[in-house]
């Protein structure tokens, strides 16, 4: 016989986490990046701001006119961040993150990026990694390394966080002469959230990128003579 809450059954089968508001809504756990440390509770020093609500204040950070309201649970953007676009604190049942949000009308096709990190090799890899902010690189039909966007090596577009599902996704990630970056694939609107998740581009096997297509005739490096 075994023996496991409905908690670990709601993670297991579904992914997710149930919410401790009484509506007991549950929250997709796919992407949610939390420090080993990390007890699992929210900060309780900043006002959370749930992602589904979208009661998100106006303005931008330091990038044009003051904002008309303050917003004690909103962050700084990085100066290379593009105007029209603001972080805040995100709530997923008792897990709080940073978030990026649109404060104006983003049309389809605009591209960001390129998405800045530290090259990572696949044999720096270890099993237990946090890999969550690293985007992989494929070059010749094969993974070439990652970009990962942790630490200061990494601007705002690390604080993107992934798509739970298609319906929600309003970024693609695609790959771009060895970089990464984020297009819009829908129109984008105020206080909505940016949501990013592999495009068609992608060669993929039960959700996992493999290859780019294109690459997945197993083209061959270019050979250098010796």
């Amino acid at each position: 016989r075994y023996h496991f809450t409905e908690e670990e059954l709601n993670a297991v089968l579904y992914g997710a986490i149930r919410s401790s508001q009484p509506t007991g809504n549950l929250h997709a756990i796919s992407g949610l990046r939390v420090s080993p440390a990390s007890s699992g509770a929210a900060d309780s020093s900043a006002p959370l701001l749930d992602r589904d609500s979208l009661q998100l204040p106006e303005g931008r950070d330091g990038l044009g006119p003051p904002r008309t309201r303050a917003a004690p649970a909103r962050a700084a953007l990085s100066p290379l961040s593009p105007a029209g676009l603001s972080v805040l604190r995100v709530a997923y049942g008792d897990v709080s993150q940073l978030g990026v949000f649109c404060t104006d009308p983003i049309p389809k096709g605009v591209r960001f990026g390129p998405f800045q990190g530290k090259v990572v090799n696949p044999s720096e890899i270890k099993t237990y990694d946090d890999n969550s902010l690293m985007w992989e690189i494929f070059e010749y039909g094969g993974l070439s390394h990652f970009i990962d966007g942790k630490g200061a090596a990494g601007n705002w577009m690390s604080l993107v966080n992934c798509a739970r599902f298609p319906e929600e996704q309003n970024l693609t990630a695609i790959q771009c002469q060895g970089q990464i970056f984020y297009e819009t694939c829908k129109e984008i609107f105020p206080n909505q959230e940016l949501l990013v998740w592999y495009g068609d581009c992608y060669v993929q096997f039960l959700g996992i990128p493999i290859s780019l297509k294109g690459m997945a005739d197993g083209k061959k490096p270019p050979e250098h003579p010796e």
